[in-house]
């Protein structure tokens, strides 16, 4: 048994586009709530638990506190969320940027406290280690720039040649 999705017509300023099939809004908005729902997850509830059960132990710091975590990772699940839905339309490589910057400044907020103190007391005093994960903050910031200059792009390419990418991302 094969279930069929309800399809809308792909029009962009009065031009039809056979080649693609693109899906009606509301399955639009549910696959953007499904996405936003695993996003609120992986980017928000997730880091937020690990941040306040490892320093509630009190052996680490972090500079960062945890309702900064919960609510950028919000932002970001939710801006993920719009992606998903905007897709088939011209806003798609704006909110595509706006996504990769909140990703890019909510990285850079670890870039400038990217340290762990971990302090354990031993019998001959406390022991204190810092760690520093500037490098592996660096290596991660290069996935939303280079979404940043992906957003761009399609932004510029729907601009020059509107509904051009549909048939190509929703094929018949």
């Amino acid at each position: 048994m094969t279930i069929r999705a309800p399809y809308a017509t792909p029009t962009h300023r009065g031009v039809t586009y056979p080649g693609a099939r693109i899906p009606s809004k509301g399955i639009l908005r549910a696959r953007a709530m499904a996405y936003f729902v695993l996003m609120f997850v992986l980017l928000a509830l997730l880091p937020f638990a690990v941040v306040v059960s490892v320093v509630a132990l009190g052996y680490v710091t972090l500079a960062v506190p945890p309702d900064v975590i919960l609510g950028v990772g919000t932002l970001q699940a939710l801006l993920e969320g719009m992606t998903v839905s905007a897709k088939p339309n011209p806003s798609y490589g704006p909110t595509v940027m706006l996504a990769s910057l909140v990703a890019l400044g909510y990285l850079a907020i670890f870039l400038t406290s990217s340290a762990v103190t971990v302090s354990v007391g031993t019998s001959s005093g406390p022991l204190v280690l810092r760690v520093l994960y500037t490098p592996v903050i660096l290596i991660l910031m290069v996935a939303p720039a280079l979404r940043f200059l992906s957003g761009l792009v399609t932004t510029l390419e729907d601009h020059w040649h509107p509904g051009e990418r549909l048939p190509s991302d929703y094929p018949a």
